[in-house]
């Protein structure tokens, strides 16, 4: 059975003279020397990994561990319910 993934979101920062394009919903990430090559790598990235896990025979393990729910013939990536401030202020290093 064929499925899809849609609408994956991923966060890019930088990071001194790198850009980290990084999804927590697959949780895997690459770089770049900007942006925009480092989401051009990120969506390559994401053709290789899902390709691996098919050529593995356990998509539906490798998605379902990463919270993933299939819902007919579409992937759908959990959803965040809610997020807090876990640390107010960094502390500081000796």
């Amino acid at each position: 059975m064929a499925s899809t993934i849609n609408d994956l979101r991923i966060q890019v920062i930088k990071q001194g003279a790198l850009y980290i394009a990084y999804s927590h919903l697959l949780d895997i990430s690459t770089t770049g020397k900007s942006e925009k090559q480092a989401v051009d790598r990120f969506g390559t990235l994401v053709h290789i990994f899902i390709q691996e896990i098919i050529k593995k025979g356990m998509p539906d393990n490798a998605l379902s561990e990463l919270g993933w729910t299939q819902r007919a013939k579409r992937w759908e990536p959990p959803v965040i319910k809610a997020s807090a401030l876990v640390v107010k202020s960094a502390a500081s290093v000796a």
